[in-house]
């Protein structure tokens, strides 16, 4: 996301009091610019408008998963040390840059939701969102807080040991 930032203020913005052919060159590009600079389109940059953090604890186990918004992730098991990385593809990284940026999953304004029946469960994993400033705590008993935060979980655990 530096990077960006970077790109922007670098930009042509102090020549674009030159002749008109110049304006609209300069236009096109801090248009393009500014997409990329905040995130706005994930499938331009490549990157994720924010880190993803997914941890599993349960009774005999905790897992966390932690993906930067260039798409690198790290894996740690807690209890067996095992510990795992890689590179998820481009297309994955736009698609869990749209999951993030639904409206259902940022609503909660960082505060933790978790399902009405907890004490049904009490066996179960429990799964801990953060995505950016927003984190979203289920326990998988019952249903999931919302489809955002279902779909995330879901491709999280398609492309990583999670």
């Amino acid at each position: 996301m530096s990077a960006g930032l970077a790109l922007t203020a670098c930009g042509p913005d102090d020549e674009s009091s030159s002749g008109s052919q110049d304006d609209s060159a300069t236009e096109e590009t801090q248009s393009n610019s500014g997409d990329n600079a905040d995130g706005g389109e994930g499938q331009d940059s490549g990157e994720l408008s924010h880190e993803v953090r997914l941890l599993r604890t349960g009774s005999s186990d905790t897992a966390e998963l932690t993906v930067d918004i260039d798409g690198e992730w790290s894996y740690e098991h807690k209890k067996t040390q095992e510990t795992d990385s890689g590179q998820l593809d481009a297309d994955v990284v736009s698609d869990l840059d749209e999951l993030e940026q639904r409206s259902e999953l940022s609503d909660w304004g960082g505060l933790e939701k978790e399902p009405d029946d907890t004490d049904m469960c009490g066996d179960v994993d429990i799964y801990v969102l953060t995505v950016g400033d927003t984190t979203v705590k289920n326990n998988g008993c019952g249903d999931d807080p919302n489809e955002a935060y279902t779909e995330i979980v879901e491709l999280l655990q398609e492309e990583t040991p999670i």
